[in-house]
């Protein structure tokens, strides 16, 4: 491995790295290795493909049931959602700012994998047709996006009826 190289942040703060990109060792580390294996499985590791499965998390104290999404389609169900609410102008510039982002992702990926250096690991879960439960509250959601680090436990399948 590359010595590790100080990089200067926008914010003036100092932070050392091992990867000249400015990748740190704890970006490669996913928390739940099995989770993240199901999801480069559906997803692809660039979360380039169609792929869906229910399933059931804890985090932060709740219970969150429901369809398990890469995140393209998270995205643009969030656009569409946008959309269908009548706001077409935010829709777009919403559109914008993440394709701008994944293809950004995507590029560092490419450049990674070309250069023969590990890919960074996921740090986001995305869920369609979602229910949470916290106590007696029970709360549905269309689209959800959660850390994968706030995540306790997880089973595959749908668990939660009300």
């Amino acid at each position: 491995m590359e010595s590790e190289v100080a990089e200067k942040s926008d914010f003036g703060w100092q932070y050392w790295s091992p990867e000249k990109d400015g990748l740190a060792e704890s970006d490669f580390k996913a928390k739940d290795w099995v989770l993240h294996t199901l999801m480069n499985a559906l997803f692809g590791l660039d979360d380039s493909k169609r792929g869906s499965a229910s399933l059931t998390v804890q985090s932060s104290g709740a219970t969150i049931t429901g369809t398990m999404i890469s995140a393209d389609e998270f995205f643009e169900r969030k656009v569409q959602s946008i959309r269908d609410a009548g706001d077409e102008e935010l829709a777009e510039q919403m559109n914008d700012v993440w394709f701008t982002l994944r293809e950004n992702q995507r590029l560092l990926w490419e450049d990674r994998q070309t250069k023969g250096l590990r890919l960074p690991a996921r740090r986001f879960l995305h869920m369609r047709e979602v229910t949470i439960v916290s106590g007696a509250m029970v709360i549905d959601e269309r689209l959800w996006r959660g850390s994968l680090e706030d995540i306790t436990g997880w089973s595959t399948g749908n668990h939660v009826t009300h």
